[in-house]
């Protein structure tokens, strides 16, 4: 299956401030997406409120390093468990749910370099299956990259790695919501755009 390949570019006019963070919540965030945002679904739809999500596999205990901390495996499962939730697609409870999304973090890359920029990259693996007889419906490892410019080395190397992240959770909600009609794309990649903490302000060419 081919991967999924997003660029995002990240342009600091100035340096952040410390306090910037890179929110890994797509509905939360306060960026858009596109060509198409994931959005909540309706009772009508196929995966409304019908997945179960397993814990991450393989992920390691923490993603970037001492200095600069990018996220760690509880804080990542409960985003894209939250991200489902507010797509209305998690089950409420086990009992009413009817597949299971397998999660397998695949690779992270976050190479440290005396330089104006920092780039970012990140591949998960995702799996959707039915539960009553296991057939998969959706198999798709999605990698994405960011790449930002300018602003205080550490914060700019975090958010890079964070905005990694949140793209690969925005693509496959929207890849899933598509996938139940038979209508993902070869590529799901969404572009980011928008800005955050002023005065760190998104744009996004893809490179395919």
């Amino acid at each position: 299956m081919r991967a999924l390949i997003l660029f995002i570019l990240l342009t600091f006019a100035a340096p952040a401030t410390a306090g910037t963070r890179v929110s890994l919540l797509p509905f939360e965030s306060g960026l858009s997406f596109t060509p198409e945002s994931p959005r909540a679904i309706q009772a009508d739809h196929p995966l409304f409120r019908r997945i179960e999500l397993e814990e991450t596999e393989n992920m390691p205990g923490r993603i970037g390093s001492f200095l600069t901390p990018i996220t760690k495996p509880s804080e990542f499962n409960e985003a894209l468990r939250s991200t489902l939730a507010s797509a209305n697609m998690l089950a409420e409870t086990s009992d009413t749910a009817r597949a299971r999304l397998r999660v397998v973090w695949r690779q992270f890359e976050l190479p440290f370099r005396i330089s104006i920029s920092s780039k970012a990259m990140v591949a998960i693996y995702y799996e959707l299956s039915r539960l009553d007889n296991g057939q998969v419906i959706f198999s798709r490892e999605i990698v994405t990259h960011a790449e930002a410019r300018g602003g205080d080395g550490s914060t700019r190397a975090r958010g890079t790695g964070r905005a990694a992240i949140l793209a690969n959770i925005a693509s496959v909600t929207l890849c899933l919501q598509k996938a139940a009609f038979g209508q993902d794309p070869s590529n799901c990649a969404l572009q980011t755009v928008g800005s955050f903490s002023a005065p760190i302000t998104v744009a996004i060419p893809v490179y395919r």
